[in-house]
């Protein structure tokens, strides 16, 4: 048969703390001064009997530094001692089991910031705050596609119409994807060879760049093409 949970009020003087408990925690006492102020001491201290305290340490000492002369707490009698000593780890491990959807924790941060409440109180630290907002501010709804139009390449769909057009503009020019890494599959070293010779290589490159979807065209477009110093522009009139 489950016991009845009953709440109790304890003077403060009656809780005895674990001596052995792993937890250190008193360079964080003043912030659960500052928590229990807002929003007043509304979680039970867990104990037994003869007072030993299971669970609130870091709750104990806030009070005390508040002077409260009286606290809530629960009885956990009906436990083993092995039960008692597995939950103290047990109840401060299980704060690091979950993970936080950070988009979510974003907007509940910037929510707050909002109704002009001081966010300290929340539990994170000023630069853990800032980083979530900073991080909130990018819209992260929607796909790739419809968020950048197309893909990028390590998520290409090469099913998709726009794609199988430009590898048909492609296998047009004699560009293979699997042959032509490396090489001047434009022929761009026979332009800078006409452009030495004191021809001109806009008509050369026209023919072999104008079918690339994109490619551009009109006054002021250019084509782009890779050489062993980088990427360089050639102009169109």
């Amino acid at each position: 048969m489950t016991p009845v949970m009953a709440i109790e009020t304890w003077p403060i003087t009656r809780f005895v703390p674990y001596e052995r408990n792993p937890r250190k925690n008193d360079h964080v006492v003043d912030q659960m001064v500052e928590s229990i102020k807002e929003f007043g001491f509304k979680i039970p201290i867990l104990a037994r009997s003869n007072g030993e305290v299971v669970d609130g340490h870091l709750r104990l000492k806030a009070a005390a530094k508040l002077s409260l002369a009286e606290l809530p707490v629960i009885l956990c009698d009906e436990w083993s001692e092995a039960q008692v000593r597995a939950f103290r780890l047990m109840v401060n491990r299980s704060v690091a089991w979950a993970d936080w959807d950070e988009q979510l924790l974003a907007l509940e941060l910037a929510a707050l910031k909002e109704l002009d409440f001081d966010l300290k109180l929340t539990g994170f630290e000023e630069g853990e705050i800032a980083e979530f907002l900073a991080g909130g501010a990018t819209d992260t709804t929607g796909s790739l596609s419809d968020r950048f139009l197309v893909p990028p390449f390590s998520v290409l769909d090469a099913r998709q119409g726009y794609w199988q057009e430009r590898k048909r503009a492609w296998l047009a020019l004699g560009i293979e994807s699997e042959l032509g890494r490396g090489e001047n599959a434009l022929g761009f070293s026979e332009t800078v060879n006409m452009t030495q010779a004191g021809k001109n290589p806009r008509r050369h490159l026209n023919r072999n760049a104008s079918a690339i979807p994109g490619g551009g065209s009109g006054k002021n477009s250019a084509y782009m093409f890779k050489t062993p110093d980088g990427y360089k522009a050639i102009f169109k009139e």
